[in-house]
């Protein structure tokens, strides 16, 4: 195994945040137009050609709006989080103080 391998720290990338995840949103939009009706795939390159054809049919402007404003999202996220801790840090601070 290459131990070489670049990573993202993981307190630079916190997991399991879905509202900054816009590229699932858009997966789940893609998968119900795929899926819509019920229908299903008999074989992997009918799943393919179905992709490709629901592809078509989004609207740019749709797709951008979803992707728009990624940065503005985890900086709030960001600063929710911290604020958080603070207030977690300031109630700690304030209970042990007072017993």
């Amino acid at each position: 195994m290459d131990e070489n391998v670049n990573y993202v720290a993981k307190d630079i990338n916190p997991p399991n945040v879905p509202q900054a995840s816009r590229i699932k949103n858009f997966w789940g939009c893609l998968s119900q137009k795929v899926y819509e009706g019920g229908w299903q795939a008999s074989t992997e390159q009918q799943l393919i050609s179905r992709i490709e054809l629901k592809l078509k049919e989004f609207d740019l402007n749709f797709v951008k709006s979803l992707m728009a404003g990624v940065k503005a999202k985890l900086r709030k996220i960001d600063n929710e989080e911290f604020f958080l801790y603070l207030k977690i840090d300031i109630l700690l601070k304030n209970k042990f103080l007072t017993l």
